[in-house]
């Protein structure tokens, strides 16, 4: 599986027909982005075999800038602002992965907000998007501003594997160690937000979890046999 990179804009190229559809929806796109390009910004982007399928574009807004944005987002809290997100459907969960990214980026900023901007057209984005949380808040022009807030706190948690990502519940819930080996880790966990794989691998810790405890009563059982015929 190939590595999202996070690179300059300048050194992706803006005629790229990967942009077409962004500069129809926007215009000025090209300025925008050769003034990105100018101020040193960088994107996630994915080329295979030599085609970009992928760009995503970060930003740290602190205060948030709630211009056009009807009803204004809470301006005493930082926000990430998801500026650009394309992605060339494949079927290779290339979205999900993306997503992730958006988490590890706020999260990393200790920011726990995250919002942006899409046309009601784009409904396979909008339906992945709501699918990890996000949930549609306003509007700004004639696009809908979606917001997602990662959960900080138990009662936040809606113990949805996918609604709640990437947070964690750990009040009153059994907490295990799982041992992994190094040369599969990348593999079992390059796109940690696929629901299906992380229930297979949550049904296997669980038939683990089932079989040491299994193991143990029976060496328990065993030891306490011993002492019995000593």
């Amino acid at each position: 599986m190939a590595n999202i990179q996070y690179e300059s804009f300048s050194k992706v190229n803006l005629q790229d027909t990967f942009f077409d559809s962004l500069r129809q929806d926007y215009q000025g796109f090209d300025n925008w982005y050769n003034r990105k390009a100018s101020q040193g910004e960088k994107a996630y982007i994915l080329y295979e075999k030599d085609e970009l399928v992928c760009f995503l574009y970060l930003k740290e807004e602190n205060p948030i800038d709630n211009t056009g944005i009807t009803p204004p987002l809470d301006s005493t809290k930082a926000w990430i602002k998801v500026g650009t997100f394309k992605v060339v459907p494949h079927r290779t969960k290339l979205g999900e992965r993306l997503i992730k990214r958006m988490f590890d980026f706020a999260i990393s900023k200790n920011i726990f907000n995250l919002y942006l901007t899409a046309f009601s057209k784009h409904k396979a984005l909008i339906n992945l998007l709501e699918q990890y949380g996000f949930k549609q808040w306003g509007n700004k022009g004639d696009e809908l501003v979606l917001i997602k807030n990662i959960a900080t706190t138990s009662k936040e948690i809606q113990r949805d594997i996918c609604l709640d990502f990437s947070s964690i519940n750990t009040k009153n819930v059994s907490k295990y160690i799982l041992g992994i080996y190094r040369s599969i880790i990348q593999e079992c966990f390059q796109i940690q937000c696929l629901k299906l794989k992380i229930l297979i691998y949550f049904k296997i810790l669980q038939r683990l979890i089932v079989s040491t405890k299994f193991i143990l009563q029976k060496y328990k059982e065993l030891r306490i046999s011993k002492k019995a015929i000593y």
